[in-house]
Formats: structure tokens, C-alpha cells, sequence
């Protein structure tokens, strides 16, 4: 049997629902000749590249549905292999407070307005001279942030800690809070958060504010998110944020008001879900429904929020609906095993035997010595 190759690395990643704008950039980067270019028109088939492939620069578009080039991004950050990928953002026009976004979740350059040929290497040739003149403080941050993602979050505060000129760092002084909020040391989270809310970011204000509800601070929560929303209006997240502390406080309709901003504003399909986890764990499930129905191309990331909707919708009795979102969960993860299981159970349940037994003889098949399967197999095969 041959040795499985392995995939082709792609030293150009580019995603931009605009088609002409994408074919432009590819053959602007193809007169170098010898890069090997991808090409998508979405960023969730983009995350999937970055999966499958050893990608060495991103162009993604700003403005994209479904799934925006920020939201990519901040996927991308959250990879421990890609937290130093070259990220080059497109923007339609200018936009200080996107760019201002896009530069709190670690974007390395941001083009405005039209593409052309020296723009976009000059670009390039920025962000690889950032790349090679990164200072050692710049470095050992980056490395504390990788053990950070690796939730090795001790290791991380010591390594940050270690750092030269931490005080003035404000990513150093982000990191630090990050890691004392994981660990719940809530007291020393908000020491350093509040060194960095004289220039507040979005990042900054949203954690201090998840910080002051674990201390059951609910007012000043509340505040710093009212706050954060004045500072970024446009940030869909933050609105959602601020609709899900409603929510957790028992005020439906701030909460709604909240939500039905955000549905005026053309949000992605990870709004979508987020708004729907919010009703989720609240047991509302009809307005779960109302949201997460509408995302349409889910990341697999995405797959256990319905995955937990289909298990609150069998425990309300709605047997169809919870195997419907058992069936999306499959779309996202083809061979996971614990969805295929409680997917055949349901079958069973609403009297679609034949569809039970074909995912039951399969599961047989790859997992002979689970005690469940051999009996559900058992009681199929007898019946």
C-alpha cells in the first residue's frame, strides 16, 4: 500500500465572495510565478483549507455573508499553528472602527478600497518586514499566547510575566487577565484589565465585563458592555454579548431589543447561532429555533450547540425536530459516532427502522465491542 502523501502546502490563501476581486488578486500574485494560489469565495470553505492544507499568507475580504473576514481571522488566531500566519485584510472603503476590530484580533495589514499591483506588494512586503524585525518581546508574547491556546494557562502567565516592559504592553496585560479569568482569579483579572480600560478595546471591556458577572457584579457588567457597544456600534458581537447579560438577568426585553438589532444588520451564521445558544441554555426553545435555524452554512466547530438543541428538543418530547438536528449536527461531522448513535435511537423511536438499522450496522462494524451498539444490533437483528 502506498504512503499517504501529503497535502500540498499553498503559500496564497484567497477569500473574497467578490469573484472579480478574488481572480484579481490571484493573478496580480501569479506574475510572480511559481506561488501556488487558492482561491475560495467564502470563509467557511476557507477554514477548511486552513485545515487541510499548510497555508503561509491570507487575503481574505472584509465583507463576506455567512461568515465575515473577521470572523475568520479570529478562528485563524485561534489555531496554535496559524498564530503567526500573515493575515492581509481587504476592505471595501475606509472604516476606522472595523480596521480598529480587525486589528484587536491580530490582523497584520488592511488594504481599503481598490487592489492594485503595488499595493498589495507593498502590503506583502510590509508584513514580511514586520515578520523579520520582530522584536524579542514580540516573540516571547506570541509563544506565551501558543501555550496559552494549549490552556496550559500557569505556564503561560509566567512566561508573560517574564516579558520585559509588560506594563506598557497592552497585549501582554490582555494575555495576563485572559489567563487569570480561565484560572478564576477573578481579583487579579481585573487588576490588569483595568490598566488597559484608559484605551479601552472591545476585547478589554468585554472581558472585564464576563469578569464582574463571575464576581456577580451584574450592574458594572452591564455597564462596561453598554460602554463597549457606545465605542464600537457596528461590532455585531458586542451586541449579542450585551443581549445574552440581559437575558442571564431575566430582562427578556432588553434582551429581544438587543437581538432584533442585530437581525436588522445582516449578521453571519455565527451570530445566528450565538443568539440561539443564548435562548438555548435558557430552555426557550422555541426562540432558539428562531435563530439557529437561519445559519445556513455552519462551521463544524458549530456542531455541539445543535447538538445540544436536539437533545433539549427529544426531552421536550419533539421526537422529528430533535432527529432533524441530529441530521444537520451530521452534515458539519460525517463519522461522529455519538451523533450517528443517538440519531439511530431516534429513528427507533419514530418508527424509521430501516434508517435506525443501516447506521447501526455501521457503527457495528467500527466499533464491535461497544456494549450499546451490540445491543441495539442485538435487538435489531431479533426483531
Amino acid at each position: 500500500m502506498p504512503a499517504a502523501t501529503e497535502p500540498t502546502p499553498i503559500d496564497y490563501l484567497i477569500v473574497d465572495s467578490r469573484q472579480e476581486r478574488r481572480e484579481s488578486v490571484a493573478n496580480l500574485l501569479a506574475g510572480d510565478g511559481g506561488c501556488r494560489i487558492k482561491a475560495v469565495g467564502d470563509a467557511r470553505s476557507a477554514r477548511d483549507v486552513l485545515y487541510a492544507h499548510q497555508v503561509h499568507f491570507v487575503i481574505v475580504a472584509d465583507s463576506m455573508p455567512r461568515m465575515t473576514g473577521v470572523e475568520l481571522l479570529r478562528l485563524i488566531r485561534r489555531i496554535p499553528r496559524y498564530l503567526d500566519l500573515p493575515v492581509l485584510m481587504l476592505f471595501d472603503g475606509a472604516d476606522e472602527e472595523k480596521s480598529r476590530a480587525a486589528g484587536e484580533e491580530g490582523v497584520n495589514h488592511i488594504l481599503a478600497g481598490e487592489v492594485t499591483e503595488a499595493g498589495l506588494q507593498n502590503a506583502i512586503g510590509l508584513i514580511r518586514k514586520q515578520a523579520q524585525e520582530q522584536s524579542p518581546s514580540q516573540k516571547a508574547l506570541q509563544a506565551a499566547r501558543t501555550v496559552f491556546l494549549q490552556r496550559d494557562y500557569e505556564q503561560a502567565i509566567q512566561m508573560t510575566l517574564a516579558i520585559e516592559g509588560i506594563a506598557s504592553n497592552p497585549e501582554a496585560l490582555h494575555l495576563l487577565s485572559e489567563c487569570y479569568y480561565r484560572q478564576k482569579n477573578y481579583e487579579k483579572a481585573q487588576q490588569y484589565l483595568k490598566k488597559l480600560i484608559a484605551t479601552p478595546t472591545s476585547r478589554a471591556m468585554h472581558l472585564l465585563s464576563k469578569v464582574c458577572m463571575a464576581e456577580s457584579q451584574c450592574g458594572d457588567a452591564v455597564a462596561h458592555l453598554t460602554k463597549a457597544n457606545l465605542h464600537y456600534p457596528t461590532n455585531l458581537d458586542l451586541k449579542i454579548d450585551l443581549g445574552k447579560l440581559y437575558l442571564s438577568l431575566g430582562m427578556e426585553e432588553q434582551a429581544k431589543s438587543q437581538f432584533e438589532a442585530v437581525l436588522q444588520q445582516n449578521p453571519s451564521d455565527l451570530n445566528l447561532i450565538k443568539m440561539g445558544k443564548a435562548y438555548l441554555v435558557r430552555g426557550k426553545l422555541a426562540e432558539a429555533a428562531a435563530f439557529l435555524d437561519k445559519a445556513e452554512q455552519p462551521i463544524p466547530e458549530a456542531a455541539s450547540i445543535f447538538a445540544q438543541f436536539a437533545a433539549a428538543l427529544e426531552n421536550s418530547g419533539d421526537l422529528p425536530a430533535a432527529a432533524r438536528q441530529y441530521e444537520k449536527c451530521l452534515q458539519l461531522l460525517p463519522d461522529n459516532a455519538t451523533y450517528l448513535l443517538n440519531l439511530s435511537k431516534l429513528y427507533l423511536k419514530t418508527d424509521r427502522r430501516d434508517q435506525a438499522a443501516a447506521i447501526i450496522n455501521d457503527l457495528h462494524r467500527r466499533f464491535p465491542d461497544n456494549e450499546m451498539i451490540n445491543n441495539i444490533f442485538s435487538y435489531l437483528q431479533n426483531r
